[in-house]
């Protein structure tokens, strides 16, 4: 027999998704899910700020659940992510949380839909909290929005909006046109005008399928980023050319290369960068790798529209049945010399990098232990790194996926 409390929450979503059309609540599978971790650990410069002693001892508490309804033609998912840190000394306790409502469609054998919300509050330049080993079949959507570099060690707080839509149309067996849009709101608690700003922008894209291994398209988008403070607004227009392959069963690559044109108000005319991305990866029973790399024109706060350039790698080898190491890296440098405030410019650098063993003591429970290393480095001043490590426990509750 279904649990009281649990028939409640699936009745009360049902009702909530009845007025959705499209959605055949009688056939569909709702689920509940939750992982939950706590953490105990050491961190030389947790916010990467300037100055002296730094450092402090941290217990970290995460939550993320998701519930999910499932049909033949869509599914609907609400997640959400809570973080809770607690520092030993000099520092106050520090709260991140998000949440995402997400459907995914095939409103006919030839079409297939997304459309979603997002909200993000959390401080900016705070550690992640534990994680394990990555997933190298979960995609990472590109950046609309930049890493902000140039206000870590603020602690400000960043408020993101962000809802996106997109449309994906089988014209024949070998070709594929899509087309999404977005729209962003960012807010600073501290900063306030000096960094807010609303965005929004399309893409198209067309694809062809060239041979069994290969798909070649081209796509062009618009953005534009409107900004409440100094920076004056920008517009930037994008053409590339898309490839997707694969090299037998195990690697796989994709990514797009072009041009990008920036119209900014701040700087005057129009200027002209290379953009695109890459991603490479080999997917196994054992090891798994995965290599990014970006190049992109995106807003921030204070800084203004800065073209940003990532690379990064995930590796991971299961050494056994239960246990896993893993590593990662991940490098970001931002390319404006823009001076709006006293002290802070966009042209600063990032260097991460962890490094870790997670074990499965039952099948719902894993313990993972992580040291890690990152630096902010540039023109914002000198700052200690940040080193140190952790250990704790990750718990799945409720159904799994």
């Amino acid at each position: 027999m279904m649990p009281r409390g649990r028939a409640r929450l699936y009745g009360l979503i049902a009702a909530s998704l009845s007025a959705v059309p499209g959605v055949a609540l009688a056939q569909s599978d709702i689920r509940v899910s939750a992982d939950a971790s706590a953490n105990i650990g050491y961190s030389n410069n947790p916010f990467s700020e300037t100055g002296n002693d730094t450092s402090s001892g941290v217990a970290d508490i995460q939550i993320t659940p998701v519930v999910s309804l499932v049909n033949e033609r869509s599914v609907f998912t609400l997640s959400g992510y809570a973080q809770y840190q607690q520092y030993f000394r000099r520092y106050d306790n520090a709260q991140n949380y998000s949440a995402a409502l997400n459907y995914n469609g095939t409103p006919t054998e030839h079409i297939t839909t997304h459309l979603g919300a997002s909200f993000d509050n959390s401080i900016v330049g705070s550690n992640n909290g534990l994680n394990g080993a990555f997933d190298p079949t979960d995609p990472t959507p590109p950046p609309v929005t930049g890493s902000d570099l140039s206000l870590f060690g603020t602690r400000d707080r960043r408020r993101t909006f962000r809802t996106d839509g997109d449309a994906t149309f089988i014209l024949s067996p070998r070709d594929t046109l899509t087309t999404s849009a977005y729209y962003v709101s960012t807010r600073f608690k501290n900063f306030g005008l000096f960094g807010d700003y609303d965005g929004y922008g399309g893409t198209a894209a067309y694809s062809r399928q060239i041979s069994d291994h290969l798909q070649l398209g081209g796509q062009g988008s618009i953005a534009k980023y409107d900004y409440k403070g100094p920076q004056g607004d920008s517009t930037i227009y994008s053409v590339r050319g898309s490839f997707s392959t694969d090299f037998g069963p195990r690697w796989k690559a994709d990514g797009a290369l072009g041009v990008s044109f920036v119209k900014d108000a701040s700087r005057g005319g129009t200027n002209s960068t290379l953009s695109g991305n890459l991603n490479l990866c080999r997917v196994a029973e054992r090891a798994n790798l995965c290599i990014k790399a970006s190049r992109s024109v995106v807003p921030t706060g204070v800084s203004g529209t800065q073209t940003e350039t990532a690379i990064g790698a995930n590796y991971s080898y299961k050494l056994s049945e239960r246990g896993t190491l893993f590593a990662n890296a991940d490098y970001v440098r931002n390319g404006s010399n823009q001076l709006l405030l006293p002290g802070l410019t966009g042209r600063n650098q990032y260097l991460n990098a962890s490094i870790g063993y997670e074990r499965y003591v039952r099948e719902r429970v894993r313990i993972i232990t992580t040291g890690r290393y990152r630096d902010v480095y540039g023109a914002n001043g000198n700052r200690a790194a940040d080193y140190g490590g952790q250990i704790g426990v990750a718990i799945k509750f409720g159904d799994k996926k």
